[in-house]
């Protein structure tokens, strides 16, 4: 077990570049919309009729990281596989 899980990291750290690059730029682009989407709830506080389209808003802020960082181990795989 131990060292299949070595083996795993030794090969997540020998990815290219090009690589790195899609992971890191996914993974900043997520931690700034789950950051503004946090700031937008907690000024909106709770749903009203008024503030429902923004607020609904900020909720698929905050999800829609998930689908990007899910995209992005993909294209990095994807790029890893073709430059090895």
């Amino acid at each position: 077990m131990k060292n299949a899980l070595k083996k795993t990291i030794d090969y997540i750290f020998s990815m290219p570049q090009a690589a790195w690059d899609v992971l890191m730029g996914a993974l900043r682009l997520s931690c700034t919309m789950v950051f503004c989407a946090f700031v937008m709830l907690i000024d909106l506080g709770a749903p009203t009729i008024e503030n429902l389209p923004v607020w609904r808003g900020a909720l698929e802020y905050a999800r829609f990281p998930v689908y990007l960082l899910l995209c992005a181990v993909f294209a990095a795989a994807g790029i890893d596989s073709r430059l090895r």
